[in-house]
C-alpha cells in the first residue's frame, strides 16, 4: 500500500534485528516470547516491535523515553532484560562507554529489510528516478567496497574509534 505514494530502491540498506538483550552474567534464558511474561522488561514507549510481540501483554513491562534510560536500567540491573535492535544498541551501549561483553543477545524478535523511502507526492514522477539513482549507487558502492565500509562505520564499529568514510 506504502507503494502507492512512496517508491523504494531495491538493494537493502541494512537490516534491523530487533532482540532481547540482558547482562551477560544474568543466567536468563529466552527461547520463546512467552519466556518475557514472567521477566522484568523495558522498551521504548511507542515503538512496535512486531505483530508477535505486540499483541501480547506483559505483567512486567516499563515503557521508557530515550535509549540511554533502556540501556542504563539494564547495566544497572534493575531490569532483566530490554528490548532493542541489534545495531542501535551497539551503538549506544559503546557511546555510554560499556564494555561490549557486559550485554547479550538472547532472542530475535524480528529481522526486517531497511530501505530509503522517496515521496511520490512530494516528487512526483522524480521520486522513481531518484530510487532508481539511489539504486545505482548502492550497486556501485557495494561493487567497490564503499557500501561495505558504509556499512561498517555506522553498524559495526564504536561510535567514536575512527573518522566517516570519505565520500567519492
Amino acid at each position: 500500500e506504502r507503494t502507492q505514494f512512496l517508491s523504494y530502491h531495491e538493494i537493502r540498506i541494512t537490516t534491523v534485528s530487533t532482540r532481547v538483550w540482558a547482562l551477560s552474567k544474568s543466567g536468563i534464558t529466552v527461547n520463546h516470547l512467552e519466556d518475557l511474561k514472567s521477566l522484568s522488561i523495558a522498551a521504548m514507549s511507542g515503538y512496535k516491535y512486531g505483530p508477535d510481540f505486540d499483541k501480547m501483554t506483559f505483567p512486567h513491562l516499563a515503557k521508557v523515553h530515550s535509549k540511554t534510560q533502556l540501556i542504563n536500567m539494564l547495566a544497572k540491573n534493575r531490569i532483566d532484560v530490554i528490548i532493542d535492535s541489534y545495531n542501535c544498541f551497539k551503538f549506544n551501549a559503546s557511546r555510554l562507554n560499556y564494555p561490549s561483553d557486559q550485554f547479550k543477545p538472547l532472542y530475535t524478535i524480528t529481522e526486517n529489510p531497511a530501505y530509503f523511502a522517496f515521496s511520490k507526492i512530494r516528487y512526483g514522477k522524480r521520486a522513481t528516478e531518484l530510487a532508481n539513482e539511489f539504486n545505482q549507487f548502492l550497486i556501485d558502492a557495494e561493487k567497490d567496497g564503499r557500501l561495505k565500509e558504509i556499512r561498517g562505520y555506522w553498524i559495526n564499529t564504536p561510535p567514536t574509534s575512527k573518522p566517516r568514510p570519505k565520500s567519492k
